[in-house]
C-alpha cells in the first residue's frame, strides 16, 4: 500500500513544476524596444522603396526622352537600371504604367517650378513664370520632352496627365489678371499662348539656333501682344496694360547663363 501513496507523491512532485515556471521572465521595457526596432525597420524600407522609385523614374525620363516609346522594351527600361522586369512590374505594373508614372510626376514638376508670388507686378510676375519654365525644360529636358511628346499616342490617361498640365498653367495665368471665371476671348489667348510657348521650347531645346535670352525676350513680347489682342476684342474686361514686360539689362544677363 506504500507504493500507491509513493505514485501520488511523485505525481504531486511532477504536478509541482509548473507552478515554479510561472517565474517567467519579467516584462519589462524589451517588448516596446523591439516594437520601435520594427517600426524603424518598416520606415527604412520604405524610404528606400521610395528611393529606389525615384531612381527609375528618373531613368525612365532619359530614356523616353532619348526614344520613342514603341523603340523601348520592358527588357531595355530593366537592362538599363539593373533590376529584374519581375521588380520594374512590382512597381509599375507595366511599361504603359511606367510611362504615365513618369509622365505625371514630369507635369506636377512642371507646374510647380512655373509657380511664382502673386505679390510681384504683372510683368515681373510673367518673366519669373517663363524663366521657371525655361529652368525646369533646360534642367529637366528629357522629362519635358517625355511630357509634352506623349509617346503612347491616343491614350486616354496620358493624353488627360498633358492636357491637365496645360489647364493648370492656364487657369493660373488667368486667375493672376483677375479672372477667376475665365472670359472666352482671354481663355482663347491664353490658352493659344501655352501651345506657343511649349513649341519654342521644344524647338529651342533640339536645336539650340538662339539664345535663352532671344527666347526668352520672344515670349515676353508675345505675351504682351496676345493680351493686347485680347483687351482690344474684349474691352469689358477691364483688363489694362500699364506695363510692357521689357527685360532689363541684368535679366538679359541672367538669361544667358
Amino acid at each position: 500500500m506504500n507504493r500507491p501513496a509513493a505514485r501520488k507523491a511523485g505525481a504531486s512532485s511532477r504536478a509541482s513544476k509548473p507552478v515554479r515556471a510561472k517565474t517567467a521572465a519579467p516584462r519589462g521595457p524589451k517588448p516596446a524596444r523591439a516594437a520601435r526596432t520594427v517600426a524603424d525597420d518598416e520606415v527604412r524600407k520604405r524610404l528606400d522603396l521610395d528611393e529606389r522609385r525615384d531612381q527609375l523614374l528618373a531613368l525612365g525620363k532619359k530614356l523616353f526622352g532619348e526614344r520613342a516609346y514603341d523603340e523601348i522594351s520592358i527588357d531595355d527600361i530593366a537592362e538599363a537600371a539593373g533590376i529584374s522586369k519581375g521588380l520594374l512590374y512590382h512597381y509599375f505594373g507595366s511599361k504603359r504604367g511606367f510611362y504615365v508614372a513618369i509622365v505625371r510626376e514630369a507635369a506636377d514638376k512642371l507646374v510647380e517650378a512655373t509657380e511664382v508670388g502673386t505679390d510681384l507686378p504683372p510683368a515681373e510676375r510673367a518673366r519669373a513664370g517663363l524663366e521657371g519654365y525655361l529652368d525646369f525644360a533646360e534642367e529637366h529636358s528629357a522629362a519635358f520632352l517625355t511630357l509634352l511628346r506623349g509617346g503612347i499616342g491616343n491614350d486616354p490617361e496620358v493624353t488627360e496627365l498633358v492636357e491637365g498640365t496645360r489647364e493648370r498653367i492656364l487657369l493660373r495665368m488667368l486667375a493672376n489678371m483677375g479672372q477667376k471665371s475665365p472670359r472666352p476671348v482671354f481663355r482663347l489667348a491664353f490658352r493659344s499662348y501655352v501651345g506657343l510657348v511649349e513649341a519654342a521650347t521644344i524647338d529651342w531645346l533640339e536645336r539650340r539656333a538662339v539664345d535663352r535670352a532671344t527666347l526668352l525676350r520672344f515670349l515676353l513680347e508675345t505675351i504682351y501682344a496676345i493680351v493686347a489682342s485680347a483687351v482690344m476684342l474684349d474691352p469689358a474686361a477691364g483688363v489694362r496694360l500699364d506695363e510692357r514686360p521689357v527685360l532689363e539689362a541684368q535679366a538679359l544677363q541672367r538669361a544667358k547663363k
